[in-house]
């Protein structure tokens, strides 16, 4: 079995009092396309340190009741956070353990904000929203595994660059990160 990071999707919009909750916000602009002010879509390196991770908290959640017993630590994925980042200077590869430049300003850290099954046996849609915060140019994008809040925390599970995408506060940015098991 083999983890895909099929592609990253990013929908920069204006902010208005009439948006809906962030777990509603891809269908919304789905319908209403012309509030939807700057688009980026990228492939999506799937990374050997998130997929560790992935791997042992499925290994642990499978023998939780027997883990003291027979040796196994405690694992977990969660909780899971997007990142922000400013270099696209190389390419995303599995050996990727960080963002190239992960930006340190309060709010560059989302949690994600909905998981969807698209309907695709084995396929599953993480969304993360970054509403109002300040001025940004981002040109990659990331997904931590067992992360916090905090810049470079936790274990890299996908990295995406992209042309960059000026976010100015009065912005709201949905990016969305679609991985597969093939």
């Amino acid at each position: 079995m083999e983890v895909t990071g099929a592609n990253v999707r990013l929908a920069l919009v204006r902010l208005a009092p009439d948006l809906p909750a962030p777990a509603e916000l891809a269908a919304f602009l789905a319908r209403h396309p012309e509030r939807v002010r700057d688009r980026r879509a990228a492939g999506n390196a799937v990374c050997d340190a998130g997929l560790n991770t992935l791997v042992q908290a499925l290994a642990y959640n499978g023998v939780a009741d027997i883990a003291s017993a027979i040796g196994v630590s405690p694992a977990a994925a969660d909780p899971i956070y997007g990142a922000l980042g400013t270099s696209s200077s190389q390419a995303p590869s599995a050996s990727d353990v960080r963002l190239g430049n992960e930006l340190s300003v309060a709010g560059a850290r989302s949690p994600i904000t909905s998981a969807a099954m698209d309907g695709v046996a084995g396929t599953v849609t993480l969304s993360f929203w970054y509403g109002s915060m300040i001025n940004i140019v981002t040109r990659e994008f990331g997904v931590f595994l067992a992360a916090t809040t905090t810049r470079n925390s936790g274990a890299l599970l996908s990295r995406s660059t992209y042309a960059s995408i000026t976010k100015l506060g009065t912005d709201g940015l949905l990016v969305q990160v679609e991985f597969g098991l093939a």
